[in-house]
């Protein structure tokens, strides 16, 4: 029969914002898209899930995710969903959808990110700067990423590329 193909990405985020470390419990990303969304799926290890640092108000202050997107020719947009299901504001406002689903050891992350809220909708050939990222806490305090930064998470010179191909 006939085989669109698979459009997506696997990743691993385990190395520290300085690139001089790789945290014991990595987190892998899953990426996919298709002509609505950008679709992103963290898998979170950890040796007890249900203990999560998720008291702060802060969701930067919590065990967290964060995708960081860059379409061509505009403003980087940042969206953080912690350990109980919570988004920063500018996740919130781009409608973001997520859903949190916990293993005996994992922390399972999915969120739909709308290419309306980005003001931009990628074709085939097209190039985004993208990084994802997170912060460790109730596992040994560390921030991590896919792509290093070499210091705050915020440089966007330095996040990796996402390439958008036909199918």
């Amino acid at each position: 029969g006939d085989d669109d193909g698979q459009l997506g990405a696997k990743t691993v985020v385990d190395l520290s914002s300085t690139s001089t470390s790789i945290t014991p419990f990595p987190r892998v990303a899953y990426l996919a898209f298709d002509e609505e969304a950008l679709y992103v799926l963290f898998v979170n290890y950890s040796p007890s899930p249900e203990a999560l640092a998720v008291s702060s108000d802060t969701v930067w202050h919590n065990d967290e995710v964060e995708v960081f997107i860059h379409p061509a020719g505009m403003d980087y947009r940042q969206v953080i969903v912690d350990a109980a299901g919570r988004m920063n504001d500018e996740g919130e406002l781009l409608g973001v959808k997520v859903a949190i689903n916990k293993t005996d050891i994992q922390w399972i992350v999915e969120m739909a990110i709308p290419f309306a809220s980005l003001g931009q909708t990628p074709k085939a050939g097209d190039v985004w700067r993208l990084n994802l990222t997170g912060r460790q806490v109730a596992d040994g305090d560390t921030w991590v990423a896919w792509n290093p930064t070499y210091g705050g998470f915020h440089n966007a010179a330095r996040f990796g590329e996402l390439h958008f191909v036909a199918p």
